[in-house]
């Protein structure tokens, strides 16, 4: 079943209308730095906690943040910001960080086991260790169940998407391979064009080169989905290979743009 997946603002409740590719590119940059209108002095913390793990990274590996808006497209001006706590960051936007760094999503979670601590033995996470990352902005509180080792392509997330909360409001592909279960609520699920109302106990897998998105539908109950992503190995090398994330959007034919390419929803394999 197809759907226009309409999002709409977390916390505003204000519908998102088409803007042309220059002030879409614009807000991109501005978006984030939205004030945390319902979440308070919690919210601010945690994008400050966020805004210093990501400085930290970047000077751990001498780059500046030029360096890093040439690798992510994002500006110079809009990175700095995110490293002052100035503004909050999606889902998208932290996934560019992160292959920016090369540690990939998981290695951005502020706090959390590592393969190498404790007496975990890179098997076990304590409840109490698990990293989490507050996506307020667009509604997600993200959570890693695995620890973090770039010797393995699997991660384990539990996800809470508060009433209204959305991933992105463009689509997202890149490499690797998705599957979860909705374990509490209702998620509106698109993939390539093509969209699902999964309720609790629903399941998914999808490859994650296909365009895709989602969003709670509720605008009183939050849902949980436990969810699971696979990036592919580099086996000369025995760590993950890049995720190469592509923002796109679906154009009025079904095709997608956006990328570095026009992608057909048709021609999208799970290879």
């Amino acid at each position: 079943m197809t759907s226009n997946f309409h999002f709409r603002e977390k916390y505003r409740g204000e519908d998102r209308v088409p803007e042309s590719n220059g002030s879409r590119d614009k807000r991109r940059d501005n978006m984030d730095s939205d004030t945390p209108e319902a979440g308070g002095s919690m919210h601010i913390e945690a994008d400050r906690t966020m805004g210093e793990r990501i400085r930290a990274l970047r000077r751990e590996r001498s780059l500046s943040l030029m360096d890093i808006a040439q690798r992510t497209g994002y500006s110079v001006g809009y990175l700095s910001q995110i490293e002052r706590g100035l503004s909050s960051p999606s889902l998208r936007t932290m996934v560019a960080l992160g292959e920016a760094f090369g540690i990939g999503l998981s290695g951005l979670f502020s706090r959390g086991a590592s393969a190498s601590e404790g007496d975990s033995d890179g098997v076990v996470v304590r409840a109490s260790e698990r990293g989490r990352m507050d996506l307020w902005r667009t509604g997600i509180d993200k959570a890693i169940l695995t620890p973090h080792d770039e010797a393995f392509g699997l991660d384990l997330y539990l996800m809470k998407i508060a009433p209204g909360g959305f991933s992105d409001e463009d689509f997202f592909a890149h490499s690797g391979e998705e599957a979860g279960v909705v374990i509490e609520g209702t998620m509106e699920l698109n993939v390539a064009g093509s969209s699902w109302m999964l309720q609790t106990g629903d399941s998914f897998r999808f490859a994650s080169n296909r365009p895709h998105r989602y969003r709670n539908p509720s605008s009183t109950l939050p849902t949980q989905v436990l969810w699971a992503t696979h990036t592919p190995m580099d086996p000369a090398k025995g760590t993950r290979m890049p995720r190469k994330p592509v923002p796109l959007r679906q154009n009025p034919d079904g095709t997608f743009s956006g990328g570095p390419a026009e992608v057909d929803p048709g021609a999208l394999s799970d290879e």
